[in-house]
């Protein structure tokens, strides 16, 4: 069975320097949870309530931060779950491997940046919320 659960997930608050009325946010201890391979940004969504994410990655580990607007991050482990509410560029949730995502954008204009441990795979990602379940519950953590 996979091991990684809900509860592995951790909102970090990210260091805040106010310089001449301008805000600084800095995040120094990124390497704790991993070497960073990918950066990417998703911009562009001009619908409050629009959703993304609906996936669970393989291999890859990120962490999810919202320079601009605010965003739910709803996580599943296939048992529990849990929301967090990214509404300010100090706040930063990482997510471990084999725990599905769901994203809703509570903003217009709302931009999302995450940093990952793995270059870009598309056979890491599990679209199918079904099979996601059977690769969790199964013996050997396994595809099926």
């Amino acid at each position: 069975m996979i091991k990684t659960k809900v509860k592995d997930a951790v909102l970090v608050e990210l260091k805040v320097i106010s310089s001449r009325g301008d805000f600084l946010y800095i995040f120094e201890e990124v390497d704790k949870f991993f070497k960073i391979k990918r950066i990417f940004t998703i911009s562009g969504q001009d619908i409050k309530d629009a959703d993304r994410g609906h996936h669970a990655h393989r291999r890859d580990q990120q962490i999810v931060t919202c320079p601009s607007g605010a965003i739910s991050l709803t996580l599943k482990d296939g048992t529990n779950k849990r929301v967090f509410e990214i509404d300010s560029p100090e706040k930063a949730v990482y997510v471990p491997t084999y725990i599905w995502g769901e994203t809703t954008y509570l903003e217009e204009g709302t931009v999302v940046s995450v940093y990952s441990s793995e270059y870009f795979d598309e056979s890491s990602y599990i679209r199918d919320y079904d099979l996601f379940l059977k690769i969790r519950n199964h013996p050997k953590g396994e595809d099926l």
